[in-house]
């Protein structure tokens, strides 16, 4: 039986963020790397994503007091 390898070909694209509507490069790179952890295409920018995730940490610290 013979394999069918499916190659994803991927190119940069601009994606608008959710949070301040900066137009941020999700690069191929980014793209395969996020495909290959099973994971979907980024909502934020890198800006609002760290931001995201420094008050998630916050709301946990204050949750463990």
């Amino acid at each position: 039986m013979d394999r069918i390898n499916h190659h994803q070909f991927f190119t940069d694209v601009f994606i608008c963020c959710v949070d301040c509507g900066f137009e941020f490069l999700f690069s191929a790179g980014e793209q395969q790397f996020f495909e290959s952890k099973g994971l979907s295409p980024p909502k934020r920018c890198p800006k609002c994503r760290l931001r995201r995730r420094l008050t998630l940490v916050r709301e946990v610290d204050d949750e463990a007091e």
